[in-house]
């Protein structure tokens, strides 16, 4: 077994190694914008890139958590191995996938805007650009794995692109759900179709979502009349955002041939982690209050944003079993006569949610969810430490904070 875990040591090494990796993304962007100007540009200018760059510019200045898992995940793999091949390769290779998985959250932020209405992407204009610009850099997405990927050889580049289209697709059709079971009205209706188990998604759901099964069967137990309703949550979550670590994960422990033991542990924390991260993310939506907790994909403006567009998340799944009569309901059954409730009563909208212990509840729920996803990996493996350290998010973090302080 290792040394003892210490936290606030191991938080330092993480935050020291993802300022490297931000660095090294950062280098791979003049080399998309090469291949844009030299396959497309029309006029010896900038604006292709002004136009379509913006936000990929924003998250080069970020630390990307994306890249950094990968790259742990390729770290774990390799650890007590033997090397096979070049290990300058091998590190190479990571950075240009790392490269790929922030593009890949660039292009869906870019849309995830146009839907939600964040960042202010409400006009017919910023609408036009988010869209032109989300579908010319998802081409330039695979010229650059085509290109870059490729040098390696074909097949590392042929599934490189392969899980690339499945990470868009589960993703799109993740949306597409929540559009249609996840809004108020689909919540107050409460009937839904039988779930296919017959089709290759359930299926690939399914074979990951039972790491944390036993919560969400405790979460249904606690509100049986709403079981289908928490059990496409799940689904949806897994689609719009676990896919991407379990899909992204299967990729790099195909291509540097782990073993089917190293697999299992990293594909079970990968689908588990996602899930209490996501759980955290939700739990975010409900307040933007310090410039620094501000993400390239919403602002502090976007609080409740959830909210605003009656997508029933895991926090007002547990507040509306209360059966109050507040300001949230007031708002989800009249959202048109009512936008001033999101407006301007965010503080009694915060507090509302702290009395109805659904905050309490989704906290509790992550810090499960990541305490398990803990417990897949091997204590021995020396990249294992900074994997737990990347799910206190999912436990204790700022927006936490934020919603308490008040």
């Amino acid at each position: 077994m290792q040394e003892e875990y210490n936290s606030k040591k191991v938080y330092q090494q993480r935050m020291k190694e993802m300022e490297i990796t931000r660095q090294q993304i950062a280098a791979e962007l003049p080399i998309l914008q090469n291949i844009a100007k030299s396959k497309y540009a029309l006029l010896i200018d900038d604006t292709l890139i002004t136009y379509c760059f913006f936000l990929l510019d924003k998250r080069i200045e970020k630390k990307p958590l994306r890249a950094y898992f990968l790259q742990k995940v390729g770290d774990y793999v390799m650890a007590n191995e033997e090397m096979t091949f070049d290990a300058k390769r091998q590190q190479l290779l990571m950075i240009k996938l790392g490269f790929v998985i922030e593009l890949i959250m660039v292009i869906q932020y870019l849309h995830n805007q146009i839907l939600d209405g964040k960042a202010g992407v409400t006009s017919k204009e910023k609408i036009a650009q988010n869209l032109v610009a989300g579908n010319i850099l998802r081409e330039l997405l695979f010229d650059y794995i085509t290109t870059e990927i490729g040098k390696f050889d074909n097949n590392t580049a042929t599934k490189t692109a392969e899980c690339v289209a499945r990470i868009f697709m589960y993703v799109d059709i993740g949306q597409m759900m929540e559009i249609n079971y996840g809004h108020y009205n689909a919540y107050k209706k409460n009937v839904f179709p039988e779930i296919d188990s017959n089709s290759q998604l359930n299926q690939f759901i399914d074979e990951h979502i039972v790491y944390v099964q036993t919560v969400v069967d405790e979460i249904k137990a606690e509100m049986p009349e709403r079981k289908q309703f928490i059990d496409l949550y799940f689904r949806r979550i897994f689609l719009t955002n676990v896919s991407l670590f379990t899909l992204a994960t299967q990729l790099i422990c195909d291509l540097l041939n782990s073993s089917s033991k190293k697999q299992n542990e990293l594909l079970k924390f990968a689908s588990a982690y996602g899930i209490a991260l996501q759980i955290a993310n939700d739990v975010g939506e409900i307040v933007q209050e310090e410039k620094n907790q501000e993400t390239i994909g919403k602002e502090k403006v976007d609080a409740f944003s959830d909210l605003k567009n009656q997508n029933i998340t895991l926090p007002f799944i547990y507040h509306l079993q209360k059966g109050y009569k507040r300001l949230i309901e007031s708002y989800l059954e009249c959202p048109k006569n009512k936008a001033y409730i999101i407006k301007d009563y965010q503080e009694q909208l915060n507090q509302e949610l702290v009395d109805s212990l659904s905050i309490d509840n989704c906290i509790a729920i992550g810090k499960k969810i990541a305490k398990e996803a803990k417990k897949h990996l091997d204590e021995n493996n020396p990249t294992t430490f900074l994997f737990w350290n990347m799910s206190q998010i999912a436990e204790w973090n700022s927006f936490f904070i934020s919603i308490y302080r008040k």
